[in-house]
């Protein structure tokens, strides 16, 4: 008789079948991209980012779509889930219930809403994303005509992402041009957090950094020190940066990808950021993957999680988010 039971001390789905014994002691997350397909729709679905408790085998998902307005204006959708692997077999899988939380009522409007990033991940002790208990939600809107990175502060409880206060422009790094896609890097060596993110200012799309004078949460009133990146940039268009640990992913139409934009990345070290590596082409393909972000899944997988979107056949429709495993670094 075939029996299922939970390990609740990790976030595996383990099938045990009598005379079947587990192939598996650790989840793998498939190396190729999965259509994402429970929450992806005949219009464009992309920008996205992902909160994870992997005690609980629970996420929450967050992402830009045109559905609601039939291919016009971007919204934030909201997904929550489970994920489940089984031991037996290897299958990974991640599935979804539509859900929508407090947080989107609070910052979408009737304008576009892209580059959705929580700050929950990161030590709460940095007052970039932390004033009494909230925590810090930034993206990017284009009230004006050009986007523009935007925050509101979040509480999280009950499964539940509830705005405190009203959205800000972050106006230290807005400027006239096209400002957006913000995420934050801890430095540990040297105690000092940057924020990084992509602006057209100079022409084309770069990546730039951000660093407030006296440590200050991120307001009307900071003083920062805004450069743009020179081993992260390049002369074709580079977007959408996300940092996870000391490991930044982001999307670039440069020389020496697969055509149209594809997927690099770039590890921080004692020198500061590598140059950029293409992600290869189990990933990219001749058309656009867009918008990537990773995240880490410590001991309970032998690989880490991505989440990036692409406009490559065998989707729904536009852009479709895809999901794939790759390797810890």
């Amino acid at each position: 008789m075939k029996r299922s039971m939970y390990l609740l001390i990790i976030p595996l789905l383990v099938t045990s079948c009598s005379g079947h014994r587990l192939n598996y002691d650790k989840g793998i997350i498939p190396p190729v991209p999965v259509n994402f397909a429970s929450v992806n729709s005949m219009h464009d679905d992309y920008n996205s980012n992902l909160q994870i408790s992997w005690t609980e085998m629970t996420f929450s998902l967050i992402f830009s779509s045109n559905r609601n307005s039939f291919g016009e204006d971007f919204d934030f959708i909201s997904y929550g889930g489970h994920i489940f692997y089984d031991l037996v077999n290897g299958e990974f899988e991640m599935r979804t219930i539509s859900k929508v939380y407090g947080l989107l009522e609070a910052v979408n409007t009737d304008n576009n809403e892209f580059g959705p990033y929580f700050t929950a991940d990161f030590p709460y002790y940095f007052p970039w994303y932390k004033e009494g208990e909230d925590r810090r939600f930034f993206y990017s809107s284009d009230p004006d005509g050009n986007l523009d990175i935007f925050c509101c502060g979040y509480n999280f409880g009950d499964g539940e992402f509830l705005a405190s206060g009203d959205p800000f422009a972050v106006t230290p790094l807005n400027t006239e041009f096209n400002e957006g896609y913000l995420s934050i890097h801890h430095d540990a060596i040297a105690s000092r957090e940057t924020a990084y993110f992509m602006s057209d200012s100079d022409g084309s799309y770069d990546i730039y950094s951000a660093v407030s004078e006296e440590g200050k949460l991120i307001s009307e009133s900071t003083v920062v020190t805004v450069a743009r990146s020179p081993v992260l940039s390049s002369s074709a268009d580079d977007k959408c940066p996300y940092i996870t640990g000391n490991v930044m992913v982001f999307a670039s139409d440069r020389e020496g990808g697969f055509g149209g934009f594809d997927l690099w990345y770039s590890v921080y070290g004692s020198q500061g950021w590598s140059a950029p590596v293409n992600m290869g082409s189990e990933i990219n393909t001749e058309y656009d993957e867009y918008r990537p972000f990773v995240v880490p899944t410590g001991t309970w997988y032998l690989n880490d999680l991505m989440i990036f979107s692409s406009n490559r056949p065998g989707g729904k429709g536009g852009f479709d988010l895809y999901y794939v495993g790759v390797p810890k670094r």
